[in-house]
Order: C-alpha cells, then sequence, then structure tokens
C-alpha cells in the first residue's frame, strides 16, 4: 500500500529526528536558544554513498546557500534555499530539469536542520544534519516517491534508498 507523499515525508522526517535523538520538535537538554545554524552557504562533503543510485542530480549538491526569507509566505519553517556548486543540477535535455522545486531548509529544534537541495516532487536529495564541534554532521539520502516495499512482509525498506553520511561546514558566498 502507498502512502501519500506529504504523509511520508512527515514520517521520514520523524524517524531522522529520532535518528538524531529527540522527538521533533523537542530540544535537547545541552541545546542553547541561539542555534548555530545559521544562514549563509554551506559546503557539503560527502562519505561514500551507500548504493549506486539514478535518483536526484546527476551530481550531489557541494554548496548550498541558506536565507532566512519564508520560500511560502505564512509557512515560517520553510525557508529559501539555492543550490549553488555545481549549477547545473541534470544533463542538458534531461525532463527533470522542467519539473524541479526550489530548494528549502528547515530547523527541527535548535540544533538541526533538514535541506532539501533537489526536489522534483518525485525525486529528491534531502539533507539532514545536526549541529556538533563546528559543524553539520548527518545524511545526505536520495529519495523517491516510489517507495519500496518487501514482497513478502509488506513493510517499507527505508535504508533501499541511497544515502551518504555528510558534513556541512559554512564558507564565504559568492
Amino acid at each position: 500500500m502507498l502512502m501519500r507523499t506529504s504523509s511520508r515525508w512527515r514520517l521520514a522526517l520523524g524517524i531522522v529526528a529520532a535518528l538524531l535523538g529527540r522527538a521533533s520538535g523537542a530540544q535537547s537538554p545541552s541545546a542553547k536558544p541561539d542555534a548555530p545554524v545559521l544562514p549563509g552557504c554551506y559546503r557539503l562533503t560527502l562519505g561514500p554513498w551507500s548504493k549506486p543510485s539514478r535518483l536526484g542530480p546527476a551530481q550531489p549538491t557541494a554548496v548550498i546557500r541558506l536565507d532566512t526569507i519564508e520560500r511560502r509566505p505564512g509557512i515560517s519553517r520553510d525557508l529559501v534555499a539555492e543550490r549553488i556548486e555545481p549549477v547545473e543540477s541534470a544533463p542538458t535535455g534531461d525532463r527533470r530539469v522542467r519539473r524541479q522545486l526550489p530548494a528549502s531548509w528547515r530547523r527541527l529544534g535548535a540544533d538541526s536542520v533538514v535541506i532539501v537541495a533537489w526536489s522534483t516532487g518525485y525525486e529528491a536529495e534531502v539533507f539532514y544534519g545536526r549541529w556538533l564541534r563546528g559543524s553539520l554532521q548527518g545524511v545526505l539520502r536520495r529519495s523517491s516517491d516510489a517507495i519500496p516495499v518487501d514482497p513478502a512482509t509488506g513493510q517499507i525498506q527505508w535504508n533501499v534508498l541511497p544515502w551518504a553520511t555528510a558534513s556541512a561546514v559554512l564558507v564565504p558566498c559568492q
């Protein structure tokens, strides 16, 4: 049985928040009220991918700019982001470029973020990170609205989708 896309994203965010050590929206006791995740440009460094995939952009996002402007007025948690490097997200003629949605980001608690660096609404490249020792540490995940389900058990197989450990450090915007 397939879940609606918005329900799947809420569930995925809840799972990631739990993996980061707390329920989404709850702050860790050691978190400071002034969030360390600042607007600006961040360089993403990736570890090895869990498996090869044709999902997402041809090249993973290397630098992304986070802004404080609401991406959709009235939804204050959904802020504007821009993929800076590489500028091209897909080869010339790739039909996915026509459906590409604007990048966005939002805070999860005082020290964690979700950054949607690339999305068509069907495929996405999403970074889930937590502020640790001066940088964002987390996972870059490539996802699809085609939810993989184990045919024998009927259980969703979240770890089948490709992912890589990632870190993001603040760099000057060019």
